[in-house]
């Protein structure tokens, strides 16, 4: 695991998961407003600590956002993917950086950025200018869908 330098508040770390699935993914809505989300199965290990190596855990997870692969950095200090989420009616920039700990072992770190309303969002045209989109294509915070 990383050091404790990234469980702070607006930073975070993913590590990398191979034993866990998606088994459902689709749509739903509470109080009008349509969300995405997803049914995540995992081992259990407490249960197969005590003996049943069978057993399944499964978690209900929200999409908080839609996140791009980071095409065109600017600097080596540029996250590797990012996008705008929002948590809690909150809207933030994320952006997620590949980093090793100590031993060598693979994770992302993460960070969010408030996005104050008043500043200004780029324009379609710079968008389209900038990154090479066409006018009316959804603001993708910069960064591409690749993966």
């Amino acid at each position: 695991m990383p050091d404790q330098e990234y469980d702070r508040e607006k930073k975070g770390y993913f590590w990398i998961e191979t034993e866990s699935k998606v088994v459902r993914k689709g749509t739903f809505v509470i109080d009008g407003v349509k969300h995405y989300g997803a049914i995540v199965q995992s081992p259990d290990f407490s249960a197969q600590q005590q003996g049943d190596e069978d057993a399944v855990k499964y978690e209900f997870v929200m999409s908080l956002g839609r996140i791009y692969m980071n095409k065109d950095p600017k600097s080596e200090a540029s996250p590797a993917m990012g996008g705008r989420v929002t948590h809690n009616g909150k809207d933030y920039k994320l952006g997620c950086w590949p980093k090793e700990n100590r031993d060598g072992v693979p994770f992302t770190s993460l960070g969010f950025k408030p996005i104050v309303e008043n500043e200004q969002r780029p324009t379609s045209e710079h968008n389209r200018l900038q990154y090479g989109r066409e006018k009316n294509k959804p603001d993708d915070g910069g960064f591409r869908n690749d993966f």
